[in-house]
């Protein structure tokens, strides 16, 4: 009745109705006229200020300075991600992500599958030294801030969006009541509003359908995500690295190092014995060194006499090698019954009995070839075969698959407790961050 007042009623009545949607008022002019004056009207009111102008400018802003920081701050994750198994790390323990013993020598570097399906529940990605009470209890708070703060944020953001573009669809196509109501009125993602929404779209569906099941799937992920959030994370004993020796004991693998030669008949030189290992860098003494420094060479000189105080005695048999050759047999140059110099001692016929192992660099096998006029006449390195990569494991000499075969990583303890690494599995994350993106 009322309804039918305001639009039967006076002109003027109708006009003022007419003017609030299309802006003029309705008069007995031709409509090229009114055309003319509807074209006036929009070019005069273009580009005047209005007073909610400002405000929503500044909400456009802060809409894209979110959206911006969000997808910069996905992508930023995802890069990280995608370059983590690249491995750019100086760090040389063999415990792998996984807790296993992976050795393979100077190229043990990227042994670890991080792209391997049976670590999608491993915490492969882990940091920190905690106790168990302290990991649980970022385990705890990681569900309730992340997983239920951002389930309800999505939930906020997905619905809102939702009823935006609801209001486009009823444009051009009507809906069911039962879709309007969930998501303009209940704005609810439970499961049950979850499946009453898909029911509705098959039964009235909204404008696009590429955009109703976008809605299907974004529902259900804002339902599962706490659940991914829970699966993703986890605490896992911190483990470190241990290889066992001959005599039962377990030797830290940072104690272990690299081999040059052995010198089968030390005994025969003062301050050395029987079988005396002669390390890459230091002496056979040194009960540790960081892991980083597992590989250290002696690879730098001024001049002959000036040498780094742990890599005198590499220089003294790389120049006795040098001039008398391996495994006692005599260099080139040696006559039989030729007795020999080292370390300022004179030793009778044979020469020193000196094995090679693995040599990285000329210094211990050519030491004088950076020395105009000294370079040796056998420039080669016969001892290049990086598969002879020895260590001095306690007393004994190991090769790597030794190493291998008797490495093992167990938990470390603080005091009587084991200490744990909190952290994600590098799958799961990799997952989740593509689909947030």
């Amino acid at each position: 009745m009322i309804q039918g007042k305001i639009y039967q009623g006076s002109p003027y009545r109708k006009g003022s109705t007419w003017r609030g949607i299309f802006g003029y008022i309705p008069s007995g002019e031709s409509s090229v006229t009114k055309a003319f004056k509807n074209a006036f009207y929009d070019l005069t009111s273009f580009g005047k200020p209005h007073k909610n102008d400002r405000r929503f400018e500044l909400s456009l802003i802060r809409q894209v300075l979110w959206v911006g920081s969000w997808n910069l701050s996905v992508l930023g994750l995802l890069i990280y991600l995608c370059l983590l198994p690249l491995d750019f790390s100086d760090e040389e323990s063999p415990c792998q992500p996984d807790g296993e013993f992976r050795f393979g020598g100077i190229d043990r570097r990227g042994s670890f599958a991080w792209w391997a399906p049976k670590g999608f529940f491993q915490i492969t990605l882990g940091w920190g030294r905690f106790s168990f009470g302290t990991a649980k209890l970022i385990d705890v708070i990681w569900d309730l801030v992340v997983g239920r703060g951002g389930q309800t944020l999505m939930a906020l953001v997905s619905w809102r969006v939702f009823v935006e573009y609801l209001q486009l669809s009823l444009i051009t196509k009507p809906a069911a009541y039962s879709t309007v109501w969930l998501i303009r009125f209940q704005k609810d993602n439970s499961a049950l509003a979850s499946w009453k929404l898909a029911s509705g779209f098959f039964k009235v569906g909204l404008a696009s359908k590429k955009v109703m099941c976008f809605m299907i799937w974004t529902v259900l992920l804002i339902l599962a995500f706490p659940t991914f959030a829970s699966s993703m994370i986890g605490y896992t004993p911190y483990n470190k690295a241990y290889v066992n020796g001959t005599t039962g004991r377990l030797i830290q693998f940072p104690a272990i190092a690299p081999i040059a030669y052995v010198i089968r008949d030390g005994d025969r030189v003062d301050d050395l014995h029987k079988d005396y290992p002669v390390l890459w860098k230091g002496n056979s003494t040194m009960t540790f060194r960081s892991s980083a420094e597992l590989y250290d060479t002696c690879d730098g000189w001024e001049d002959v006499n000036n040498t780094q105080a742990d890599c005198q005695l590499q220089r003294d048999v790389s120049q006795y090698v040098q001039l008398y050759g391996f495994d006692g047999k005599g260099g080139h140059e040696t006559k039989h019954g030729q007795k020999t110099y080292f370390r300022n001692k004179t030793l009778n016929w044979p020469p020193l009995n000196v094995k090679a192992f693995y040599l990285p660099t000329p210094f211990y096998w050519n030491w004088t070839a950076n020395f105009t006029g000294m370079a040796s006449s056998t420039p080669l390195n016969p001892y290049q075969d990086i598969s002879e990569l020895t260590f001095l494991v306690e007393d004994e000499v190991y090769n790597v698959k030794d190493v291998q075969a008797e490495g093992i990583c167990q938990p470390i303890k603080s005091g009587e407790s084991v200490e744990y690494q909190w952290g994600f599995s590098f799958l799961q994350l990799f997952v989740m961050t593509v689909l947030l993106h």
